[in-house]
């Protein structure tokens, strides 16, 4: 944990292989490893608490806490697993990816995006129904966004290279970037300007 004056202190070890995704909201954080390990601990007023430990039989990939606060989980084996807000009950598991899911984005509420090794984005309903899916990409999905200004527009980018954006009311790409070389593995959104950096 960072304090005020930007040093590092440990608050708590338990993971026993590399750590694959880390979120947080509200001074919850959900981390997941190699081994599968789920942790979520509190890590209110510096002091941190474990609140859940649970574990798949799979690697971890990718973790997400979504907009109403509960946590979802990713795995090599392309299953995602919702989890109570407290990280201590599985309410429901889907078969999401052929391969790894990769990406998760749960920020908006009435949908939920995905992206895998499988190079598709598939797009949840609240339910977790299949609305739709996006296969843009020729290589694994790194990272999925949903844009900021319209929740109707997603992002991802992939290890192709390649930035794509999509409209989900039309149905349409709206656009595509490529880089010279190099992979994309992250992106993020810039709040104020709604500008995607790599």
């Amino acid at each position: 944990m960072l304090s005020s004056n930007l040093t590092s202190t440990i608050i708590s070890q338990f993971h026993s292989s590399k750590i694959r995704g880390l979120a947080n909201r509200n001074s919850i954080i959900t981390s997941i490893d190699e081994d599968g390990t789920v942790i979520t601990r509190n890590i209110k007023n510096g002091n941190s608490q474990v609140i859940n430990l649970w574990r798949y039989s799979q690697p971890g990939t990718c973790v997400e806490v979504c907009h109403d606060g509960k946590i979802v989980v990713g795995f090599r084996d392309g299953k995602i697993f919702g989890l109570g807000l407290d990280g201590k009950k599985v309410e429901w598991e889907v078969a999401a990816h052929k391969g790894a899911v990769t990406t998760i984005f749960g920020a908006f509420e009435g949908y939920m995006l995905t992206g895998g090794d499988d190079s598709v984005v598939r797009i949840w309903s609240k339910n977790k129904q299949l609305i739709n899916q996006v296969s843009a990409h020729q290589k694994t999905v790194t990272k999925v966004l949903g844009e900021i200004s319209a929740s109707h527009i997603i992002h991802s980018c992939s290890y192709d290279r390649s930035i794509q954006t999509y409209d989900l009311k039309t149905d349409k790409k709206l656009y595509f970037r490529q880089a010279l070389g190099g992979s994309l593995t992250d992106m993020i959104q810039n709040i104020k300007t709604g500008d995607l950096s790599t």
